[in-house]
């Protein structure tokens, strides 16, 4: 018999007992758990991307800028963060054309004067998941995303428009 009458195991040990001492330790491990265990480590993987950005309608000043810029550091401008996003690899300007209305009424698209338009490649090393891709400061760069950028010589907005696997 494992038990008998007065609710003792083996005729010995109380089964209140043996409750009381598994709530113990059940209390033990969670506050081991809680306070003084560590969790464990997350490994990220770094690695380098590159991404082109387009930026629209921006003045001669600008543009000489951006091709000054070649080779240095860009900071995201939003306020309160200031995120490395990344190397300008390269500058490769065109004319900013703009729709225009004739006297006849007919739209045409003709060059604007003194404006350009500029597709900027840069490099970042970040990490690249299944969720897509960040730059080391946890900025996401996804296709379509605006971003404002902002050197010592600078500070234009662009939308991503395509990001490269090295």
């Amino acid at each position: 018999m494992l038990m008998d009458r007065k609710g003792k195991l083996f005729g010995k040990i109380s089964i209140v007992d043996i409750l009381i001492v598994l709530a113990i330790i059940v209390c033990l491990v969670g506050v081991y758990v809680r306070f003084i265990a560590q969790p464990a480590a997350v490994q990220i993987k770094t690695q380098s991307f590159s991404y082109t950005v387009y930026v629209r309608d921006i003045r001669i000043m600008t543009l000489e800028g951006l091709e000054q810029s070649v080779g240095t550091k860009f900071l995201l401008g939003e306020k309160g963060r200031s995120d490395d996003i990344g190397v300008l690899k390269s500058v490769e300007p065109s004319s900013h054309m703009e729709p225009i209305v004739k006297n006849d009424g007919t739209v045409v698209m003709a060059n604007a004067p003194l404006k350009y338009d500029a597709l900027l490649t840069f490099e970042v090393n970040g990490t690249v998941n299944d969720s897509g891709y960040y730059t080391t400061d946890y900025k996401s760069i996804g296709v379509g995303a605006d971003l404002i950028m902002e050197n010592k010589y600078i500070c234009t907005t662009g939308k991503v428009t395509e990001i490269i696997d090295d």
